[in-house]
């Protein structure tokens, strides 16, 4: 529904993950209300976070994809 007519090439979505255009504050809010509109409990929704956390720090490469 709110896709770009024209995609970005990837160097541009890769600078707007390090420094973006919009601004630190509104791209946190956006995510902010992103997470807070998730359905789910709590729970479960702290549950996949933790689950997400603990895949991240596995020294296997591979298992960050899967």
């Amino acid at each position: 529904m709110f896709r770009r007519r024209k995609q970005q090439p990837v160097h541009h979505k890769v600078g707007n993950l390090i420094w973006p255009q919009i601004g630190f504050r509104r791209s946190m809010t956006y995510v902010w209300h992103r997470v807070g509109r998730l359905h789910g409990t709590p729970h479960s929704i702290a549950g996949g976070f933790a689950a997400g956390a603990a895949v991240s720090f596995t020294p296997f490469v591979g298992s960050h994809f899967a």
